[in-house]
């Protein structure tokens, strides 16, 4: 075969379309290689880098992977109710905390003082709403004249 044929090879390993026999001649061929086509090159880089990876040891074993889950598991089950029940008890304190200083219901501030009496507050309430409503009642005083434009539509009218 011609560095052209092997060319075709190398494209067609990397498309997924040769066969393992190919794929053999490929990998023989690239490992002795001394030519200087660049993609021949980077084609046996590659295929070097396969092949250092396949002889690798793996350190890894089954066991160790396998009894780390359960524990890490149990770890994060007890971590989380951990949480849980820590918040919960946070909650529950706040609330017997309030309960237990009764802090006292502002119904009103009057000249920035907090009002707690809720009939201390009516009183001021009252105040106010009286001032507010006093200019208004004065304004109705003038309206008593309209009684009298009505009296000149009561002459017209004929009465049987």
């Amino acid at each position: 075969m011609g560095p052209m044929n092997y060319k075709k090879l190398v494209e067609d390993y990397f498309e997924g379309l040769t066969s393992l026999d190919e794929e053999k001649i490929l990998k023989d061929y690239l490992q002795n290689y001394h030519g200087n086509d660049p993609d021949l090159l980077e084609a046996q880089t590659i295929f070097k880098d396969f092949r250092q990876e396949r002889d690798e040891p793996l350190n890894i074993s089954f066991e160790s992977i396998s009894s780390d889950q359960p524990k890490t598991r149990i770890r994060r089950l007890w971590m989380y109710s951990g949480s849980v029940a820590a918040a919960a008890v946070l909650i529950f304190a706040f609330i017997y905390l309030f309960k237990l200083t009764g802090t006292p219901v502002v119904y009103a501030y009057v000249n920035g003082q907090p009002i707690t009496d809720k009939e201390l507050a009516m009183k001021y309430s009252e105040q106010a709403l009286q001032t507010l409503s006093n200019p208004l009642s004065k304004g109705t005083a003038q309206l008593k004249h309209i009684d009298k434009l009505n009296k000149p539509a009561e002459l017209l009218t004929v009465k049987k």
